[in-house]
């Protein structure tokens, strides 16, 4: 899903000319004699980066739990609402690290964007938050600080995200409605806050994917993971309105302990394929929201996956993952303390956290199950008849 090498267009979302989206080749040849192809960019910070953010450390929270990130409070009647405004402010923050080759080239990217989309101004609302300079600065980097790459990129993902199945908001909002079928599923939620005081995410892997496929149909999982998108960037929106500056990236920590081959095979046939042949050139249209990745209790069969297929992706994102086993548990240790402080981490996660984890365990879909909620599935918004 991350591989940036497969450059065929997904969906309905074409690739946008450079003659269409406003930015003249003149002034695209002077910004790259400028800077060139590939401008000056700042390493992405990880979740451990030191700056200001042992004061984070050692202020920690009251409860390892942000009730505004629960899965209960995400359902709640004007969270898609609060969360649009929350990016909105935070998007506008100063940087964390944004440098000035980087300011002049996110304007410029902003400029191009409204003029693909023939606006004067960012919309109001929920969308605004695509255009702020903290969003368009993923794109920017995603795309090695290349101008001429992330313009054409942010028009097909901004495409998507606005028109794709009724737009992103449609999609998620529609996940709220009715009673909750994913959450008991999927263990993975925040858990205490690293080292610049942004929530951690945690991720036990046993979710069955395909399980919940066959319960209640592919539309109802593929909204419930567009609002669950949202959730991830609540979170670091969030936190950079507490700190006054626009945090970049989030460290995720997955425990790979209860990972099987089949539920893997099963979700990559009955979901994941499908997903990502609905993205623009079957990339995830929201990048960079995970700035580090730690997974402990990795079993053989998992490295092995990882050994095989890392080279497909660009060297930025396999840098961000790191794998450790089940005998190497020091050194995963040694990792996670470099980002979290290891009283902020959930005791089955090997930390010292005193608050129970809430996120269930996941595990295989009982095959009845499958069948039974399928049937009786609540009605949804599907994208899938000409959306």
């Amino acid at each position: 899903a991350l591989a940036r090498n497969a450059r065929t267009s997904g969906g309905r979302v074409g690739t946008p000319s450079m003659a269409v989206h406003g930015l003249s080749q003149k002034r695209l040849e002077e910004l790259q004699a400028r800077y060139g192809d590939q401008a000056v960019v700042a390493a992405a910070p990880t979740s451990g980066s030191k700056a200001g953010c042992d004061a984070a450390a050692a202020e920690l929270s009251d409860s390892a739990h942000d009730h505004e990130l629960s899965p209960e409070a995400i359902r709640a009647p004007g969270w898609l609402e609060h969360t649009g405004d929350v990016a909105l402010r935070a998007g506008e923050l100063p940087h964390v690290d944004m440098t000035s080759v980087e300011e002049e080239l996110v304007r410029e990217l902003r400029l191009a964007l409204l003029q693909y989309r023939g606006l004067a101004a960012p919309p109001q609302g929920f969308y605004g938050q695509f255009f702020t300079r903290g969003r368009l600065l993923t794109y920017l980097r995603a795309n090695g600080g290349s101008l001429k790459a992330a313009t054409p990129r942010a028009c097909e993902c901004l495409d998507y995200i606005m028109d794709y199945g009724g737009g992103m908001l449609a999609l998620a909002a529609a996940a709220g409605d009715g009673p909750d079928l994913f959450t008991p599923w999927t263990p993975t939620g925040f858990y205490g806050h690293d080292r610049r005081g942004v929530p951690v995410l945690y991720a036990k892997a046993a979710f069955d994917g395909g399980g919940l496929v066959a319960a209640h149909g592919y539309d109802s999982l593929y909204n419930y993971l567009r609002r669950f998108d949202l959730l991830v960037w609540h979170a670091l929106w969030s936190a950079s309105l507490r700190s006054g500056k626009c945090q970049y990236g989030l460290c995720m920590v997955v425990d790979a302990a209860p990972f099987t081959i089949g539920r893997f095979h099963r979700q990559l046939e009955t979901f994941d394929r499908r997903q990502i042949a609905s993205w623009p050139r079957k990339e995830h249209p929201l990048p960079e929201g995970i700035a580090t990745v730690i997974v402990c209790n990795v079993p053989v069969v998992l490295a092995q996956l990882w050994a095989m297929f890392k080279y497909v992706l660009p060297r930025r994102d396999r840098e961000r993952v790191h794998l450790f086993s089940s005998g190497s548990k020091s050194a995963y240790l040694k990792k996670l303390a470099a980002h979290v402080d290891l009283r902020q981490v959930p005791s089955c996660f090997s930390g010292e956290g005193t608050a129970p984890w809430r996120y269930g365990e996941g595990g295989d879909v009982p095959a009845a199950s499958r069948r039974k909620s399928h049937r009786s599935s609540s009605k949804r918004l599907s994208w899938t008849d000409g959306g």
